[in-house]
Parts: structure tokens; C-alpha cells; sequence
């Protein structure tokens, strides 16, 4: 067995370890620089596990929004054509996406403080969902940009071929070309 074929075997489960160990990190690294940046003065506004708590709610809501987002993409995949219309759809995509983030990543903040008796404030609701959206469009984009990426390099590696066709190309009337780069 091939190691493109080991890797086909469980294809999504070395993805999603790959999701999870990336979301685990970054967010890691933006709850530590929370705790230190409001900590420079030497009096904290916040307990230390809060941050964490509001890191990881978010990577938690990626990790159950983006198999959704997958599938959605594997059903529109990108194309040199309607672009004007991927443009829309993507970011209207990308507001549903950043809408369901923001709800889910408050409902576990909010069930997280109820189970220490605290409470949780999201704050004003459209100044913080602008916060929230602004940074869940890069995040989509961003992800976009990883999904398509990371086909076309993984196809290529292991060398696979598209057959060219009337309804790859958007064009009834394609046809095969008389060059191919091999």
C-alpha cells in the first residue's frame, strides 16, 4: 500500500487531527496573549481561565462549523467562471458562517460561566457581532483559500488528472485542447 493510498484510508481523520492541533495552538496563543497584555500593568480584569474559555468556545464552533463549510464547498467548487456570483455567494456564505459561529461561541461561553456561577456579557450585540464578523470573513477566507489550496496540491502530488470537459469548463461548446502540459 501506497503512502497516498494509507493516506486516502483515513483521509478526514488526518485532517481534522490537523484542524484541531492548529485551532488548539493559535487559539492558545491568542489566550496567553490576552492574559499578558491585560496583565502588564500587574492588575488583571479577568481570571486567568477566562481567556481560554473564550479562545477555545470559538475554535470549538470552527471545528463544528467547518464540516458543514466542506461539504458546501465540495458541492460549488471554485471556477474561472461566474465569478462575480462566487464572490456573492462566498460572502454571503461567509456572514451565515461568521451569524452561526457567533452564536454557537456564545452559547458555550455562557454555559461555561453558568457552571461556575459566574455570568458572561457579550457586550453590545452589533458592535460585537461586527468584531466577531470581521475576523470569522478572514477566517473563512482563510479556510477557503487552505480547502482549494490543499486539493490542488495534494491532486497534483499524487498525480491526478481531470479529463476536460463541456461542464468542467462552463463552456458547451469546449474543446479538448490540441497542447496538454504534461
Amino acid at each position: 500500500m501506497t503512502l497516498f493510498e494509507r493516506f486516502d484510508k483515513h483521509q478526514t481523520a488526518y485532517v481534522s487531527l490537523l484542524m484541531v492541533f492548529y485551532l488548539a495552538i493559535n487559539n492558545g496563543i491568542n489566550a496567553t496573549s490576552d492574559w499578558m497584555e491585560t496583565t502588564r500593568d500587574g492588575s488583571p480584569e479577568f481570571a486567568l481561565w477566562e481567556p481560554f474559555v473564550w479562545e477555545y468556545s470559538s475554535a470549538l464552533s470552527n471545528l463544528i462549523l467547518l464540516p458543514l463549510i466542506f461539504m458546501l464547498w465540495r458541492r460549488m467548487p471554485l471556477s474561472l467562471t461566474r465569478i462575480k456570483t462566487q464572490i456573492v455567494q462566498h460572502l454571503l456564505l461567509a456572514l451565515i458562517f461568521s451569524a452561526a459561529h457567533v452564536t454557537i461561541m456564545v452559547l458555550l461561553r455562557e454555559g461555561v460561566y453558568w457552571f461556575v456561577g459566574g455570568n458572561y456579557d457579550f457586550g453590545p450585540i452589533l458592535r460585537e457581532f461586527f468584531y466577531e464578523c470581521r475576523k470569522d470573513v478572514w477566517g473563512y477566507m482563510f479556510f477557503l483559500s487552505l480547502y482549494h489550496l490543499y486539493h490542488f496540491v495534494y491532486r497534483r502530488l499524487k498525480g491526478e488528472a481531470n479529463l476536460i470537459d463541456a461542464e468542467s469548463t462552463g463552456n458547451k461548446y469546449a474543446q479538448v485542447p490540441e497542447h496538454l502540459i504534461v
